[in-house]
């Protein structure tokens, strides 16, 4: 009869912590449901027709060496603003804050075969 009740008490114990981690869990679904994933904001959004001439601009600039290529990026990363490509973004900016236009250009050739430009 107390181990009867022993054990009551430690399944009782068990399914209070069991209902607090699925409680957690669903709120936790529900959070990630309701913010978009940024790996799934996709082309499909971004105006194509748009970009294009923006990046061949941008190539323009940075086979010229030409400064002006930070303020196209500029412009280029607040189209193209969390989608596929933002890492490489980055990285020419980087490259871009170091000078180095050649390393931009191997990205941007990188950005135009991601987006099938």
């Amino acid at each position: 009869m107390q181990k009867e009740s022993v054990l009551k008490g430690l399944i009782d114990g068990v399914s209070d912590v069991l209902a607090h981690v699925f409680s957690g869990t669903a709120s936790f679904e529900e959070s990630q449901a309701e913010e978009p994933r940024a790996d799934f904001i996709s082309e499909a959004v971004i105006d194509i027709s748009t970009v294009v001439p923006l990046l061949d601009e941008l190539k323009t600039l940075l086979n010229e060496y030409d400064a002006e290529a930070v303020e196209k990026l500029d412009q280029i990363k607040g189209i193209l603003r969390r989608s596929a490509v933002q890492d490489e973004l980055d990285g020419m900016e980087q490259c871009l804050g170091k000078y180095d236009f050649e390393g931009a250009s191997e990205i941007l050739d990188r950005i135009k075969y991601k987006l099938n430009v």
